[in-house]
C-alpha cells in the first residue's frame, strides 16, 4: 500500500509539474504573441500618423493655393475699380470745366468723394500686394463696403 501511495504521489507530482510547465510555456507564448501584436499595432499607428500628416500638409497647400488665386482675382477686380474711379474723375474734371458756378460746386463735391474712394482703393491694393496684416475675410468685406459706396457715388 505504501508503494501504491508513493506511486500515486509521484504520479500526481509529475502531472502537477507537467501542468506547471505547460502553464509557463503558455504564458511565454501569450507574452510573445502580445509583444508581436503590440509591435504591429505600433507600426500601424505610425503609418496612420504619417499618412494623416501628409494629408494635412496636402490640404494646407491646397487651401493656400486657393487663397492665393482668390487674392490674385480680387486684385484684378480692385484694379478694375480703380480704373473706373479714375475714368469717372477725368469725366468730372471735363464737366467741371464746362459747368456753371453752382454746378461746379456739386461736381467738385462728387470729385472729392471719388478722390477719397480712389485713395481707399489704392491703400487696399497696397495692403494686398504688401501682405495682409488682417484677416482675409475682414479685408474682403471692408473692400466690398467701399465698392458699394463707390457705386452709390458713381450714380450721383
Amino acid at each position: 500500500m505504501k508503494k501504491y501511495l508513493i506511486t500515486v504521489a509521484l504520479l500526481v507530482g509529475g502531472l502537477a509539474f507537467v501542468g506547471c510547465e505547460s502553464k509557463q510555456e503558455n504564458a511565454q507564448e501569450e507574452l510573445t504573441e502580445a509583444q508581436k501584436e503590440a509591435k504591429e499595432a505600433s507600426a500601424e499607428v505610425t503609418e496612420d500618423l504619417t499618412e494623416a500628416k501628409e494629408e494635412a500638409t496636402a490640404k494646407r497647400q491646397e487651401i493656400v493655393a486657393e487663397l492665393k488665386q482668390e487674392e490674385r482675382e480680387f486684385l484684378v477686380t480692385m484694379e478694375e475699380r480703380r480704373m473706373e474711379i479714375k475714368s469717372r474723375i477725368e469725366k468730372l474734371d471735363r464737366d467741371i470745366d464746362k459747368a456753371n458756378s453752382s454746378e461746379k460746386i456739386r461736381l467738385r463735391a462728387q470729385r472729392d468723394r471719388l478722390d477719397t474712394r480712389l485713395k481707399d482703393v489704392d491703400n487696399d491694393i497696397a495692403e494686398l500686394k504688401g501682405g495682409l496684416k488682417r484677416d482675409w475675410k475682414e479685408f474682403k468685406s471692408d473692400f466690398q463696403k467701399n465698392i458699394d459706396e463707390l457705386k452709390r457715388d458713381l450714380k450721383d
